[in-house]
């Protein structure tokens, strides 16, 4: 999936899609999805560039952009998930994606790029959930390696696809390596 493209005008064809729709997904591949590269230009015959898509953005599109079932950033997080998994499985490497560690509550605010009062609001949300995760340790709030990972499943979403989308890429770039050495 990672090698296969498509014409981007026959994915608008294929999926009925209209033209605002397609501009308003070229600029999410542009903005969200830059490091994966889903969009490129191509001259055509005739000397005119042409706009591809690989396969994968248009899965992408399918089971995201198109999946009014479920809320935008599960989707997302359902998709990576599922070809983080095919790629592991294709690579025979079965790893965390992300490797979390203990934090106090600056390095959080650090860490997802928020305001400490924003990072206040999901410990407490943390504390009713899993009230083992936080601690004082020498007057300042920790919150365990696991409470850390429930916060960026659970709060910010937006941190959590993002470090996904990262392994997803790192398995992507693995792959290639092992397809040009094949091939």
């Amino acid at each position: 999936m990672e090698f296969q493209r498509i014409r981007f005008s026959d994915v608008q064809k294929q999926l009925e899609l209209s033209n605002r729709q397609m501009k308003w997904i070229r600029e999410k591949c542009k903005k969200s999805h830059r490091g994966d590269r889903w969009l490129f230009y191509r001259t055509n015959i005739e000397g005119k560039q042409e706009l591809w898509m690989y396969l994968e953005g248009v899965k992408w599109i399918e089971q995201v952009y198109l999946n009014y079932d479920v809320p935008y950033k599960t989707a997302e997080v359902i998709f990576v998930e599922k070809n983080i998994k095919r790629l592991e499985q294709e690579l025979k490497i079965k790893k965390d994606p992300v490797a979390y560690r203990s934090m106090n509550v600056k390095e959080l605010a650090i860490y997802f790029q928020k305001s400490l009062n924003s990072i206040n609001s999901a410990i407490r949300r943390l504390k009713n959930k899993n009230p083992g995760t936080v601690s004082l340790v020498a007057k300042k709030t920790v919150v365990s390696a696991e409470g850390v990972k429930w916060i960026e499943q659970n709060v910010y979403k937006e941190k959590y696809i993002e470090n996904l989308y990262e392994y997803k890429r790192l398995l992507q770039e693995i792959k290639r390596g092992i397809w040009q050495e094949e091939y």
